[in-house]
């Protein structure tokens, strides 16, 4: 009787990305709890001071999804035998290509909900 285990970073890769997509969710409903920014800075500024704390919730979020993401897509890529398939090697290289772009942005929603030396955006 054999009994076959995933390898230990298919498993770690299934964990993270599980672990992400559940991040990912909670950053979306916090999203849709704060609702769309006003368009006006003096609406945007009230706006951002009556909402802190799940914007900084969803922007932390968006950095620990972004960065569970790593491990994630290297093991699908292993798993789907990426260097044999030309598509599954493009596709988790968008995937790849996602994770700086999200982290930059995470980066810069971030400047807007935490002051930076003591200067608030305004």
């Amino acid at each position: 009787m054999t009994t076959s285990f995933a390898a230990p970073s298919h498993r770690l890769g299934g964990i993270s990305f599980m672990a992400s997509g559940a991040l990912f969710l909670i950053k979306s409903v916090l999203d849709l709890a704060v609702g769309d920014p006003p368009s006006t800075g003096a609406q945007l500024l009230a706006w951002k001071t009556s909402h802190q704390l799940p914007l900084a919730l969803a922007n932390e979020l968006l950095f620990f999804a972004a960065v569970l993401l790593i491990p994630a897509v290297l093991a699908l890529y292993r798993s789907l035998n990426g260097s044999e398939r030309p598509w599954v090697g493009f596709g988790c290289g968008v995937l790849a290509m996602l994770i700086p772009i999200i982290l930059v942005l995470g980066t810069i929603n971030g400047r807007l909900i935490y002051p930076v030396y003591g200067i608030n955006l305004h």
